[in-house]
């Protein structure tokens, strides 16, 4: 009996200590998220208003759906209105993207995720 009640102490001690430790990781963790987010903010200090952005849109740059996509991607990822900045123009990367090595390496990274997905489905390639 004296075991039982042990063993019982030792478990709730245990999954006490636990529980504590991965509340106070969380606590961290959520401040540390707060603090990069605050750090990576895009808004100025001086005058409280958010820098104005300048993008460019080249007239051969393609149709105005992809310019309005492009608008709304900027727009979410900085937070503000589609109204408070403008594009300038937008252009396509050249250079590493555009790589045939890259452009390699992701095929043979998709044509191996296909290869696992179809082996977890039990299927033969």
């Amino acid at each position: 009996m004296d075991n039982i009640v042990l063993s019982l102490e030792v478990l709730v001690i245990g999954l006490s200590v636990v529980m504590l430790t991965l509340c106070f990781l969380y606590l961290v963790l959520l401040c540390f998220g707060k603090a990069v987010a605050r750090v990576t903010s895009c808004h100025s200090a001086e005058d409280g208003e958010a820098p104005q952005v300048g993008l460019s849109i080249e007239e051969e740059a393609g149709p105005d759906e992809i310019i309005a996509v492009i608008t709304a991607a900027v727009s979410a990822f900085l937070g503000r209105s589609p109204l408070s900045f403008s594009l300038v123009s937008v252009k396509p990367q050249t250079g590493a993207a555009g790589s045939a090595w890259i452009t390699a390496g992701r095929k043979n990274l998709l044509n191996k995720s296909r290869e696992l997905a179809l082996l977890r489905r039990g299927r033969k390639i």
